[in-house]
């Protein structure tokens, strides 16, 4: 499965918006973010292991597939790296600016780098 940078993207904004007290899961996310459950919980793996969302629990896997995508993950709040990016490109406008900005350093960045180059454009780097 491909990563999609403005899902991620829509996933944290949603989680920054939600108030806390009741945990967003994927079919939830997948209705808001207009993706398939399936995408959606790929990519929350992808946001609890690079730490920028907090997940209630372990991701839960019905069975293990090839490409490990977990059948629930309960998610609770953005993590400190999470308000970062969000607060650096969550605008449209500014992550519009930021991907031109980027260009292809983009493609294929590891989460890590994307927060660093978030960061860096955030900064006027």
């Amino acid at each position: 499965m491909k990563r999609n940078l403005e899902l991620l993207r829509g996933i944290l904004l949603e989680v920054e918006k939600s108030d806390g007290r009741s945990p967003l899961n994927g079919k939830q996310l997948a209705e808001i973010t207009e993706a398939d459950e399936r995408t959606v919980n790929y990519h929350l793996k992808l946001l609890v292991e690079a730490g920028w969302i907090e997940a209630l629990g372990e991701p839960h896997y019905a069975s293990r597939t090839a490409d490990s995508v977990p059948d629930l993950v309960l998610v609770s709040s953005l993590t400190n790296d999470g308000h970062n990016f969000v607060e650096a490109v969550g605008e449209p406008s500014r992550w519009k600016k930021f991907l031109a900005w980027a260009g292809d350093k983009v493609a294929g960045a590891s989460l890590s780098t994307l927060a660093q180059l978030a960061m860096r454009f955030a900064t006027g780097g």
